[in-house]
């Protein structure tokens, strides 16, 4: 999104954001706190940054969003665990992404892990997650802005592995990776069409 802002490029109709990384400097206190909780862990964190920036700035906010400026980019729907590694760094976007006038949701669940959304097999919460996805994806189209770019394509594809019913999104991958403006993506009530 901070890449298309940069280029003029319209921006997409809203962002979700699952259990993001956001922070590649590694220094939110939920790192060590949450540490005996989640299955990632600090050194497993630091080798995939390592990897990933071959020596870049991790302070760099393409790599740290949660150190950008949130001006201008669309309204996110951000999702966090309450005992993942990244809770703190989460809780850090969101709250300068509202400080720089965007609209956020940030639903933090009590007890998941990072990315618990992977767990529907067993986890009614990622089922609760999935359906909370679509509830902000179907929001009335007055509060979205731009086209949809939304990744749940891949979260339609991957539902019956994660033991989510095929209706849990409702949403068509057509209308999720579209773009465009004005009221052609809106049903007759409003809403995206489903």
């Amino acid at each position: 999104a901070q890449r298309l802002r940069a280029t003029g490029t319209p921006q997409p109709r809203a962002l979700v954001l699952l259990s993001p990384w956001v922070d590649l400097r590694l220094q939110g206190p939920s790192i060590r706190t949450n540490a005996r909780y989640d299955y990632v862990s600090a050194p497993l964190l630091r080798r995939f940054r390592d990897l990933y920036l071959q020596g870049a700035d991790p302070s760099h906010p393409e790599a740290s969003p949660a150190l950008a400026d949130f001006t201008g980019l669309p309204p996110m729907l951000v999702h966090a665990g309450g005992a993942e590694l990244l809770v703190s760094e989460i809780r850090q976007l969101a709250a300068r992404a509202r400080a720089h006038g965007a609209e956020v949701e940030l639903r933090e669940w009590d007890g998941m892990i990072h990315a618990w959304h992977g767990f529907g097999a067993f986890l009614p919460e990622a089922r609760e997650a999935f359906a909370d996805i679509g509830r902000f994806v179907h929001a009335p189209c007055d509060r979205v802005r731009g086209g949809v770019l939304v990744l749940l394509a891949f979260l339609r594809a991957m539902a019956p592995a994660l033991g989510v019913g095929p209706r849990a999104l409702r949403f068509q991958p057509q209308f999720a990776l579209a773009h465009g403006r004005g009221s052609e993506f809106c049903g007759p009530r409003g809403r995206l069409p489903q």
